[in-house]
């Protein structure tokens, strides 16, 4: 669950704040140029991050991820052509999938969705500072707790919500 000032609402997934992480995010991804046939975006929320990348990127078969059943429902209506997934993401099986995007990998304090993420797969992994304890609070320490072999883009991104300045953490890269 997303513990940032954005509300917990549909109206907070579309705040300034998160709609800027979602374009950063599509257009990291992008300038990769790593073709990517099939995704799935862990903890996707009310589908707005699906909704961009499916737009933006082209992705053929994009997967949306949420534990939470009346996220997915709102997230179907907002995503009819996206597939959806209801379920634990610590549980999933990455059958043939190209990347695995986590937009807040500062929320799952489990590691089982990274440890399951076969090698060579592209994965995206984002965070904001962090929120809950055992999770990545930086750059660093999202590198350090979920490594991957190869790095295509690593950066940050300076953000403000009603609470004020915070700072956004992203890397991209195969396991």
């Amino acid at each position: 669950m997303i513990n940032e000032a954005s509300p917990n609402t549909f109206e907070g997934s579309i705040s300034r704040d998160m709609l800027k992480s979602r374009i950063w995010i599509s257009d990291k991804l992008k300038e990769t140029k790593i073709p990517i046939k099939k995704c799935v975006v862990l903890g996707s929320w009310y589908g707005i991050l699906p909704y961009v990348l499916k737009k933006y990127n082209h992705i053929e078969n994009i997967y949306a991820n949420d534990i939470n059943e009346e996220y997915i429902k709102i997230s179907e209506k907002l995503n009819p052509n996206i597939k959806h997934i209801k379920g634990d993401c610590n549980r999933l099986k990455y059958n043939n999938i190209d990347c695995v995007i986590n937009p807040s990998a500062n929320d799952i304090v489990n590691n089982g969705w990274f440890e399951r993420i076969p090698k060579h797969t592209t994965c995206l992994l984002h965070i904001g500072n962090g929120i809950t304890k055992g999770c990545p609070r930086d750059l660093n320490e999202l590198k350090r707790m979920y490594p991957l072999n190869e790095v295509y883009f690593e950066g940050k991104l300076n953000s403000i919500d009603n609470e004020g300045k915070f700072v956004r953490h992203m890397i991209i890269g195969k396991k």
